[in-house]
This record gives C-alpha cells, structure tokens and sequence, in this order.
C-alpha cells in the first residue's frame, strides 16, 4: 500500500480527542450504601454494565471516525491482489519499451526473444484502454522513440507489426532514463512503464535515472536460461600492411555458452568470396579458441573477408565479416633537417648525416624503385612540410626534429591520429624541438635529453614483437654489437619498450595515437652517434620497423550502432553525391568532414553487420570509393539474463515489479498495476459508521452527578 498525500497520515492524531475527553469526564465520587436500595443494587448494576459497553463502542467509533478521514485524505493505493477489489478507469500514460538488441534474435523453442518480446508488448497493450497513451521505445544502446511522442494504443499495435529488428548492443538504464522523463512530462495521474528484455548483460549500464515518484515500473523478462551456443567473436588482422604475393596470417576466436563439451566445429574463410581454407574449433565454456591461416593476395585495393561457421540458434555470431587493404607499396616520406654545418666533436669529416643514411635504408636502390621494393620513399625538408604533402602516406620518418613548430607539429600528430605511422629519429639540435611541441601532441614523452659522456651498446631486442619477429639470434647479435655513442634519456611511463640497450637504458619506445602508431628512437640512429648506420643490419632493420609502424591501416571493422569513416583524396564535384550501400541495399546518406585532413564520408551510424560500400554516384554513373566491414557484438550471443530478484538493483529501481514468463501476464499486471486508490471507499465507510455513533448515542444518558 502506498500514499499519494501521505502528509494527511498526521490527522490521525485527532483520533485521540475523543479518547481524552472521555477520560476527562472520569471522576471519582463518594459512595455511600442506603440500605433500602439494596434490592436495586443487582439492577443497577447490570444497566450500568451495559452504559459502559456502549460508552466504549462510541469512544471507539468516534476515534475510528476521525482516523478514516485523516486515512481516506492521504489518498491509500492499494497493490497485490486486494488491488483487483477497487477497480478505476483512469487514463494512464504509458512507457513501452521492448529491447532491440542483438541477443534478441536468439532463437529457442518458441520463438526468437524478439517475437516474445513483442508478444509481451502486445499483451500489455491489450489491457489499456482507448483513454490511455503510449510512448513505444526500441531499446538498443539507446532508446528510440518508434512514435516520436505519445500515442494510441492502437497505433503502437501498428508499430509493432512492422517491427525493424536491431543488431547492436543494449543500455536499458539510459533507456529507463528517457522514458521517465517522457512520462513526467504528461498530465495524467497514473503513469506505468513496461521493460520487456531478456535482461542479459554483462554489465549494466550506469546512466542517471530521474526520481521515480508515483511511478509504477514493470520489468517483464521474456525467457529464462538461455540455450548453449557456440559463435565467433574475435579475429587477429595483419599487423602490417597487407601487400601483393607477401604472405600473412589470419586469425578467428570462437566462444561458447551452456554447454560442457562442445563438439569441434569448422570454420571456413572467405577472401572475396573465394574459399581460401578452413579450420576446426572446439571452445569450452569460459575458455575460448584460436585458429589462424596464413594466406596470400595478389590483387590490390580493399578486398572482403569472412569468417564462417555453421549456423546455430544465434546466427549473428556465426559470420565474421572484415575487410582488408591491399597496398601496391607503401607510401613513406622522409623529413630532413634543415641543412646545417657537422656538429661539433664529429668523429669524423665527410661521413653522411642521419637522414642520408636514413634515406639508403629505406630506398637502398636510389629511387629505381624495382618492383620487388616494397617502400617508395619521398623526401622533403621539414621546414617546408604542409598539409598537402601527406596526403595518401603511409609512413612518415622523422630525421632529427630541428626546426620543427607547432604548425608543422599538429599536422603530424593529426595524420598518426588518422591512421598513420610515424618513426621518430631524433638528433641531439632537435630535441628540445621534439619535447617542446611534438611529443606532447603524440601522448608521449614530456621530456628528451642527452646523456652525457654515455657511451653504450644495442642490446636486448622484444623477440615477441612483430618489428622483430623475422631476426634470427645472429641478426641480434650483429646489431647488439654495435657501439652507441649519443644516448637520449626520457621516462618511458605506460609506453612499451621494444628495444634496450646494453646498460638496461630504453632504446626504442613504441604507444599507438588514435589508429596509428608512434616509434620513438632513443639514441641517435646516424653516424654522429654510432656505428649502427653502417651495419649490415641497419637497412632491414629499417625497413622491418617502416613497415610495422605503417601498420595494417585504419581499424578494419567495426561494431553495429558505431560510425564509419572514409578518408576522401579530394571533395566531391556539385553534381555529385556520396552514399553508402548498406548490407540490405539500403542507400545511407553521409556527412562530409572537410575540417579532417584528409578530409573524410562519415556515414553516423550502422543497424546491421555486414559491408558497407562508400560509393559516387553522379552523372558518369557509380564508382567505388571504399568497403567497410561492421560486425554484431560478439559478447550478445553469450551472454546470460539477470537473476530475476537482482533486477530491482541492477536498474536501480527498488519498486520494480518483476513479472516472471511464466505468469499469467494479465492478472498479475492486474494485481500489482498502479492506481486503486480507496480514498472514496473509505469516506464512505467513515459516513457509515458517523451513522451508527449517531443512532447508538441518542440514548446516551447524561454524566451522572452523585
């Protein structure tokens, strides 16, 4: 029972007057014994027995008479079933919102949770009437209202026969938060709000919700433990760039759920629908599997993949879509510093300076680009870098850093944020430089100085690491070799170190910035500080580095409900427009980001897995520009519902009221649905009994004066 005007509770103290004026009236008298009443003495007592038995039914009907009013002005609600005693026709507002998430299209024995879902919704809309109204939600990672304001009930039944199903994630307590907001907007007196989800999740969501108020709330679950399945829900791209007839390795993750021993299952990849292998899996529950295959391309552009495995009763997970970019060569820039005499205490005269040696590594035949190269290597000075000169790289290699501004600063820290890759070869003029405005726009070190009268060797190299991953021990041990004589000195932080030298001191930092990657070098990499350029493990390793830091691109796939992004070589012509073909055919408008550099088609969201092709349609007719690939959240096919006691908590609504699947929908929404208030009941039992002390107390002698 619950109280609209709970502040009138206070007037039942006014059911205490009447119980001190009749103690007030009490008084003790004299008694004294005639002996000629004697014989009226049993008489009187018996009628003076029956006064006070009715004096104590008045006291009591005119307290219960002042404590029904106090009672019936606090407007009583009752819940449960007593509620089904007092009916009312108020108009309600109501909030229907049923989960559109992926883990929705899990199919059991009756059905996906999605049509159960709806079958719920429709049976709730069943007990409203043609008075009521209804805000109708899909509920993904947020809600969206299908109405676009209140409605009919016969309305949102229409909605939810042409019901579009989603893929994406679910936030049902940021879901809740709209909708109560939405409710508290509308003038009627009783307001309801339905959650219909299987209620599965991994962690809820923590969105502020407003304060409740006389707001009932039902969470209707649509099924209980759900059936095992097994999906795909990771895979392992090319580190580095993808190029023709190199080969590389492709990797695929399975999981699965609810069942002990799962039976090995195969998995088959698709490269532009070409069959290119396959591989068996056998996950166990809580313990996933890996499987990769390494093949090779020969073709060049974007190409679509796809992982594939039989399908099961979560078909989301059983397809893995993502898309690969073929590079002819990588596109790679080098920066020299500005011309500048030997430095001081050069150890000797004539040898090359840092970018020279820079330069062989990275181009060894002098710009006759033979095909088997797989760099084309361009030079510029760094004082004359501009945004143009950016455009379509890889890879940029920093030599030195003298003379380096901010301008030119966020210009490279914008084009590692766009994907791209960046090695750092500093020299001791430009550190200052480097520290003072590169650095810090890259999330890196603060700090770079020289160590003074240091004098070291290249030691221990990361073997794990992809850069380093094709040295054999004796190419380490060539390069370990190698006396160092200008050492730089930084806190590393967070940031990993690939290489170290001899006396423990950093040698290589690497930390990703936005999509791309950062390599910092910690020593001076050319002759004035080493021996290491004329080493006959400087050119690979180079050219080892180049291509690691480049990188396999920008992030091959992504997530439903998340944008998509295309980088753009120049802005479309006025007669041409750009959209995006989705996975159904639909075609998506895009949002043009001339601020970005390159400048970008952004398409602001996804509903579905599968690719999505950026192309130019205009008077020459369609030309592919891009493929993306976006794929269902694989964690939705595994997961498990919410104990149905903790959802309260969980959503942060103690008053919630569950209603199990297996209940009878109507009579339990019947029995705990809000609004029977008995404040007119009980105004008429309170004129009832003012009847009854009125007939008992007209008889009432008066207060006896012995």
């Amino acid at each position: 029972m619950g109280f609209l005007n709970g502040l009138m509770l206070l007037g039942a103290l006014g059911a205490l007057v009447p119980l001190l004026i009749h103690l007030l009236e009490r008084r003790r008298v004299l008694r004294l014994d005639f002996p000629s009443l004697r014989f009226l003495r049993e008489l009187n007592r018996r009628q003076m027995r029956r006064l006070r038995w009715q004096r104590l039914l008045l006291l009591i009907l005119r307290m219960a008479l002042v404590a029904l009013v106090a009672f019936a002005l606090a407007r009583p609600t009752l819940l449960g079933a007593l509620a089904a005693l007092f009916p009312e026709d108020a108009p309600r507002a109501v909030a229907l919102l049923v989960d559109n998430s992926a883990s929705m299209a899990l199919q059991t024995e009756a059905g996906t949770l999605r049509e159960l879902a709806l079958a719920r919704a429709g049976a709730v809309l069943d007990q409203l009437g043609e008075q009521d109204e209804v805000f109708l939600y899909a509920v993904g990672t947020e809600a969206a209202d299908l109405g676009g304001g209140p409605l009919p009930p016969a309305l949102a039944r229409e909605l939810l026969a042409n019901w579009s199903a989603g893929e994406g994630a679910t936030c049902l307590r940021a879901a809740l938060a709209v909708a109560m907001a939405d409710l508290a907007t509308r003038p009627q007196p009783r307001r309801e709000l339905y959650l219909i989800s299987d209620f599965a999740a991994a962690t809820m969501d923590t969105a502020a919700l407003p304060t409740a108020g006389d707001l009932r709330a039902f969470a209707l679950p649509v099924a209980g433990e759900p059936p095992p399945n097994a999906g795909l829900v990771d895979l392992r791209l090319p580190v580095r760039p993808v190029l023709p007839g190199q080969p590389f390795r492709l990797g695929v993750q399975a999981a699965a759920r609810g069942a002990a021993d799962v039976e090995p299952f195969p998995v088959e990849l698709e490269l532009e629908g070409e069959h290119r292998g396959s591989a068996s899996l056998a996950p166990a529950p809580d313990l996933p599997a890996w499987r990769e295959l390494q093949v090779s391309l020969t073709t060049e552009g974007p190409v679509a993949g796809l992982w594939r495995k039989k399908r099961d009763r979560y078909a989301l997970d059983d397809e893995l879509p993502f898309t690969l970019d073929v590079l002819p060569r990588l596109q790679v820039l080098l920066l020299t510093p500005p011309a500048q005499a030997a430095p001081a205490g050069a150890r000797s005269a004539g040898r090359l300076g840092l970018a020279e040696h820079l330069a062989r590594a990275l181009d060894p035949y002098g710009g006759a680009q033979p095909e088997a190269l797989s760099l084309r290597l361009a030079s510029r000075p760094l004082e004359r870098l501009g945004s143009g000169d950016l455009a379509g790289l890889n890879l940029v290699v920093l030599a030195g850093g003298a003379s380096l501004d901010a301008t030119r600063a966020e210009l490279l820290a914008d084009f590692v944020a766009a994907g791209g890759g960046l090695v750092i070869c500093p020299d001791e003029a430009g550190l200052a430089d480097l520290a003072r405005h590169l650095l810090p726009r890259l999330e890196g070190p603060r700090s770079l100085e020289r160590v003074e009268g240091a004098e070291d060797r290249l030691g221990e190299l990361d073997p794990a690491h992809p850069a380093f991953a094709d040295f054999a021990e004796e190419h380490r041990r060539v390069l370990g070799g190698q006396p160092i004589w200008k050492v730089f000195r930084t806190r590393p932080g967070a940031r990993a170190v690939l290489a170290r030298l001899e006396s423990g001191r950093p040698a290589l930092l690497a930390w990703p910035h936005g999509q791309g990657r950062v390599r910092l070098f910690l020593f001076e990499a050319g002759p004035e500080g080493g021996e290491l350029p004329y080493s006959s493990m400087f050119l690979p390793l180079m050219q080892e580095l180049a291509q690691e830091a480049a990188g396999a691109g920008p992030a091959a796939r992504a997530l439903v409900d998340e944008p998509l992004s295309w980088p753009l070589d120049s802005l479309p012509a006025e007669d041409v427009r750009l959209q995006v073909l989705a996975p159904d055919d639909r075609l998506l408008p895009v949002r043009l980001d001339t601020a970005s550099l390159p400048p970008r088609a952004v398409l602001e969201r996804t509903d579905r897995a599968g690719f999505y092709r950026l192309q130019e349609r205009g008077p020459a007719g369609v030309r592919e520009l891009g493929l993306r690939a976006v794929q269902a959240p694989p964690a939705e096919g595994l997961l498990r519902p919410l104990p149905a006691d903790s959802l309260p908590a969980a959503l942060g609504l103690p008053r919630l009221v569950v209603v199990e699947p297996a209940r009878e929908l109507a009579a339990a929404l019947h029995a705990g649905r809000y609004g029977k208030e008995i404040a007119a009941p009980l105004l008429l039992l309170a004129a009832s009994l003012m009847a009854l002390e009125l007939w008992l107390g007209r008889g009432e002698p008066a207060p006896r004066r012995d």
